[in-house]
C-alpha cells in the first residue's frame, strides 16, 4: 500500500490542517484525506505544492509498505500510523526526566524492541 506520512508531518511540526489548506492554496478536504490516506487518487500539483513547502522529497510524504495477505487495508493504516508515530514520540519520551516518567507511569526499558 502506499501510505502519506502527512498527517504524521503535521503532528510533528504542530500544525493543522487548515494551517496548511491556506499556506499551500490546497482545499482542506483533500488535505483531511492525505492525513486519513483515505485518498483514492493523489493529486500531481498537491504532491508538488506539498514537497516545495516541506522542502523535501516525494519519499518522505508517500511511502510504500507491502501488504500481506489476509490483512485489511483499515488495519494496516492503523498500524503504520502507530509504528511512525511511535518513532517520532519514542525520542520526546527518552528525554523526559525519571521523575516526569514516573507522574505519568510511562516505564519502558530502553533495550526492549518495538
Amino acid at each position: 500500500m502506499i501510505y502519506c506520512t502527512l498527517g504524521e508531518l503535521l503532528i510533528k511540526l504542530n500544525m493543522t490542517q487548515k494551517e496548511l489548506s491556506l499556506a499551500t492554496g490546497i482545499g482542506q478536504n483533500s488535505i483531511s484525506k492525505y492525513c486519513t490516506n483515505t485518498w483514492l487518487k493523489f493529486d500531481k500539483e498537491h504532491l508538488k505544492k506539498l514537497c516545495e513547502y516541506f522542502e523535501c522529497e516525494v519519499g518522505i510524504l508517500l511511502q510504500f509498505y507491502p501488504m500481506e495477505e489476509g490483512i485489511d487495508e483499515d488495519s494496516m493504516r492503523k498500524a503504520i500510523r502507530y509504528k511512525l508515530l511511535q518513532e517520532e514520540y519514542s525520542q520526546f519520551l527518552d528525554d523526559l526526566p525519571e521523575q516526569s516518567k514516573k507522574k505519568l507511569g510511562i516505564s519502558f526499558d530502553k533495550n526492549q524492541n518495538n
